[in-house]
């Protein structure tokens, strides 16, 4: 379905190889996202790893506006376990990430549609940013 929407061949590899495990999950901290095994030891391994960027960054993690995605078949108290741990909140079918939806359900084509539109144009208007610029540079 992604290549049918124009995607390269490679990013449409990377994209499945990071969705097939229906075992991870992701975390997003500061417009970041982490993927990996959703169990204890990982959560725990997070854990220390959001500590290390807390101190490289020099500000507090707000876990208040962190989240926790899971797959669907995800049991709840494993999920409940987890959000616990990392003191995170569990993200629903209705959050958002950058104004899109941040769990793809039925309509992954309307918003892969409108991601792919969007990078196109942004391309698009790069493109003219630039040509804009070697003709200003040279005339």
């Amino acid at each position: 379905m992604i290549e049918k929407l124009g995607f390269d061949n490679k990013l449409v590899s990377l994209f499945l190889e990071c969705v097939t495990s229906v075992r991870y999950r992701i975390t997003h901290a500061d417009d970041s996202y982490i993927y990996c095994q959703a169990d204890k030891e990982t959560t725990l391994k997070v854990i220390s790893m959001l500590h290390v960027y807390e101190k490289a960054l020099g500000q507090k993690l707000n876990a208040a506006k962190s989240s926790v995605f899971f797959s669907s078949n995800m049991l709840q108290e494993v999920r409940n376990d987890i959000c616990d741990t990392l003191q995170f909140h569990e993200a629903d079918e209705n959050t958002t990430y950058l104004g899109l939806p941040s769990i793809l359900g039925s309509n992954k084509n309307d918003v892969l549609g409108y991601l792919k539109d969007r990078m196109q144009k942004g391309i698009e208007g790069y493109d003219k940013k630039l040509l804009y610029k070697v003709g200003k540079k040279y005339s």
